[in-house]
Parts: structure tokens; sequence; C-alpha cells
């Protein structure tokens, strides 16, 4: 079932069943990263598992600043004990995008966190790198196709207009 915790003109965070997805639309925020944090939370305390976090940057959205870069390493940090992956998909391409792609990995990797994190290009890699991590650790979705489910459900968030999403 799909939950939806916060959406505005800068992001979309929903979850379904132990996956909480991000799409960050544009800026990323103090109040989006904030609420990813209670999504997290919130999604491991109602699914008693641990959480596989799904995040998409949009081609144009810019660099978290410095401070929400700084925000999102103490999120991965106290997050860590229930957080199962992490998965960043940033689909741009050219030397701007993998600069973007290199500091996502360099702000998780100095997190050193003990769970297993991906950053790819490819919105259907992340989805198959995500799926295969819940089914190596005994956490799949309830029922069907787990990658077409989280596929089809991460292109509605994307492509959903503002103010049609209810958040909780």
């Amino acid at each position: 079932m799909l939950t939806v915790y916060s959406s505005d003109l800068n992001h979309v965070i929903a979850s379904i069943d132990n996956t909480v997805i991000t799409i960050w639309k544009k800026e990323t925020t103090t109040m989006g990263v904030l609420a990813l944090q209670r999504a997290i939370v919130k999604v491991n305390a109602t699914s008693q598992m641990k959480v596989a976090a799904f995040s998409l940057i949009a081609r144009d959205a810019p660099q978290p600043s410095k401070e929400n870069r700084a925000a999102i390493e103490k999120i991965i940090k106290a997050c860590e004990p229930i957080l199962l992956s992490c998965t960043y998909v940033f689909e741009a391409e050219g030397f701007q995008a993998s600069i973007v792609r290199n500091v996502v990995s360099i702000m998780i990797m100095r997190s050193k966190p003990k769970f297993a994190y991906t950053v790819t290009k490819s919105i259907a890699e992340g989805v198959q790198w995500t799926v295969e991590q819940l089914r190596v650790r005994g956490q799949p979705h309830s029922g069907g196709d787990q990658a077409k489910l989280l596929m089809s459900t991460i292109n509605d968030l994307r492509s959903a207009p503002v103010g049609k999403l209810g958040a909780k």
C-alpha cells in the first residue's frame, strides 16, 4: 500500500511496504530532509522491518546546500540501525551529473554506513538493485513483481502534480 508522508514543490516522500521513496524534484530543503527521516522511522516502526531508502534526484535539481548535505549525513548515521539499503539515482548525463553523483557518493562514504548503498544514473538499475537487496536480506515486498511495482510507483510519484498527493 502506498503512503505519502510529505509532498511539496521540491519533493515527494512516500513508502510502499518497507521501502521509502523520495523524489527530489527541485531543491533539497531542510523540511524535506527532516520529513525523510520521519518517514524512515515511521516505516520501520510500522513494518517492524529494516527500511530500503530509494531517492531519485531530478535532472535539473541543484546540488544540496552544504547544510543540507550535512543534515543528510546525520540522517544516514541516525537511521543506520534501521536502514537495509540506500539507492540514489540521478538520471542526468554529462560532467555536471557525474559531479553530483560523486558528491552523493562522498556524502554517503563519509557517514561510513554499515548498510548496502549504490549511486546510479538509471532508475531501472536502481530499482533492480533495491529489489535484490530486499530479496537477499529476506525482506521482499508483499506480492507481485517487486521491480514492476516499485518502478510504477516511482513513475506515478514523479509525474503526479503537486497537491494531488495526500500526505499523512
